[in-house]
């Protein structure tokens, strides 16, 4: 067991992870990440693509979200992100789907009326954080879908090393700030209203 939950009922709980060739969002940059979005509704939906052991989806659900997607192409951080959803009892509002992030958006869409049937529609919330030596940011937010798998008033932050500067828009993203904290930095994108 290594990182731990870092805010709301499962506080300080350790979670499962793996050996140092991934990078968990630090818990200082979550207590900022969520300090900054407390706009948020109550209940958020939150999607976590590049996932990783699932910390960033698993603290959302632990500070009240009603459910999270977790997107993981690796087979080995898809069973971690099992066993921690399993250790924190959030079977029932979560959900781990195996494939690349560019790749994944069909299956989200596939499972729109699933995911959403009876809701507002849409993620309230998306986390990026695909490992820094990647370089998948045209291709992931310039995809023209987040008008469809995003609310109106969603959010999607984007984590990366502070070496990359991302553009000021994708397609129907817009950067609405860009924070950084050491050698990482956040960058917060919310939907154009055209």
């Amino acid at each position: 067991m290594g990182t731990q939950i870092s805010g709301g009922k499962d506080r300080g709980r350790r979670l499962y992870s793996v050996s140092a060739d991934i990078r968990p969002t630090s818990q200082k940059l979550r207590l900022a990440i969520f300090s900054i979005l407390s706009f948020l509704p109550d209940s958020p939906r939150v999607l976590d693509l590049y996932a990783g052991s699932g910390t960033f989806g698993l603290e959302a659900l632990s500070r009240g979200a009603a459910h999270a997607d977790f997107v993981e192409v690796n087979a080995r951080l898809c069973k971690i992100i099992h066993m921690n959803i399993k250790l924190l009892g959030y079977q029932d509002r979560a959900k781990v789907i195996k494939t690349k992030v560019e790749r994944s958006f069909d299956t989200l869409l596939t499972e729109y009326e699933d995911n959403f049937g009876g809701h507002d529609g849409g993620y309230d919330l998306v986390f990026l954080d695909p490992p820094y030596k990647n370089n998948p940011w045209e291709e992931v937010l310039g995809n023209p879908v987040w008008d469809v798998l995003m609310k109106p008033s969603g959010v999607l932050i984007a984590e990366h090393s502070t070496e990359m500067v991302l553009k000021d828009y994708y397609n129907k993203l817009i950067c609405r700030q860009n924070r950084n904290y050491g050698d990482s930095s956040i960058t917060i994108f919310k939907l154009s209203a055209n």
